[in-house]
């Protein structure tokens, strides 16, 4: 093999590398699946507040002037709910113009935020060391890619925090049976539609690889009571929904909406019980 041979295969090779370790970096909102734009309607209609307790727990470090930036906001159900606990300057971030369009139709004299349309995974419209915290409520796992988190850290001053609400705890037990969850997935599988794999290592462990600071790592439980409607609703603000083909919503929704008949209490309401993780890490000069 000449020479000139073995200088483009190692080119090719390094190419190779490149592109492997970029795809190891993108964040899982650029799956086609990941849009929830269109499912926005339906987001405001069946999404519940996250447990005060956890904001209870981000109190207890950052005080009520702090510079905060709620990542991946959406319709704003978690920048209103920093607003509602005390936090006076906040500022919400998502990559979709529709739902960044609702949150800001949701403001309210009492709880007047700022909502900015921008993808972290192109990099926020923000200078250096601007925030002490930056929030993500369930949406930590569409940004939990190395340069996703690099730019967090960018943006956050000496010792913020990043506080995230939702993913695995490093320290969390099997989960309990979830036999509404089961059943509404088994009746999705029978429609052929397999939701995507997601790997998730614990929070923690990927904020710290980062050179993040782990704070608290713990969880929360939460009680949520959903209307028959609400729950239906819940089920398609997910993003496994635009999976769905036009033909099999409506059957789909009625044998799903069948089984729920068979859970509501005596109020006719769905009682969901569980815990989400919360998440506080520092940023730290490492």
């Amino acid at each position: 093999m000449s020479k000139y041979l073995i200088i483009i295969f190692c080119c090719l090779f390094i190419q190779s590398i490149k592109a492997q370790l970029n795809k190891l970096d993108e964040p899982l909102s650029k799956q086609s699946w990941s849009q929830f734009g269109p499912l926005c309607e339906h987001y405001i209609l069946g999404r519940k507040e996250k447990p005060d307790a956890a904001y209870v727990i981000l109190k207890s470090y950052a005080n009520n002037n702090a510079n905060v930036l709620d990542l991946g906001s959406g319709t704003g159900i978690s920048t209103r709910q920093l607003c509602k606990n005390g936090f006076k300057n906040v500022i919400g971030v998502d990559r979709d113009p529709l739902m960044i369009k609702e949150a800001q139709a949701a403001n309210t004299p009492a709880c007047t935020i700022k909502y900015i349309h921008a993808d972290i995974a192109l990099g926020l419209p923000f200078s250096d060391e601007q925030f002490d915290v930056v929030t993500a409520a369930s949406a930590f796992h569409w940004f939990s890619n190395p340069s996703s988190i690099k730019e967090v850290a960018r943006i956050l001053k000496p010792n913020g925090y990043y506080f995230i609400i939702g993913g695995k705890s490093r320290y969390q037990e099997s989960k309990k049976p979830d036999p509404l969850k089961e059943n509404v997935d088994r009746i999705v599988k029978e429609f052929g539609i397999i939701k995507p794999k997601k790997k998730e290592p614990s929070v923690a462990d990927v904020l710290e690889k980062q050179g993040f600071k782990i704070i608290v790592d713990a969880t929360v439980p939460y009680v949520n009571q959903y209307t028959k409607q609400e729950y239906l609703h819940r089920i398609q603000s997910q993003s496994m929904w635009n999976l769905v083909k036009d033909t099999q919503k409506a059957p789909l929704l009625k044998k799903i909406e069948q089984y729920l008949e068979t859970v509501l209490d005596k109020q006719g309401l769905i009682k969901k019980e569980g815990s989400v993780t919360v998440v506080l890490a520092q940023k730290t000069s490492l």
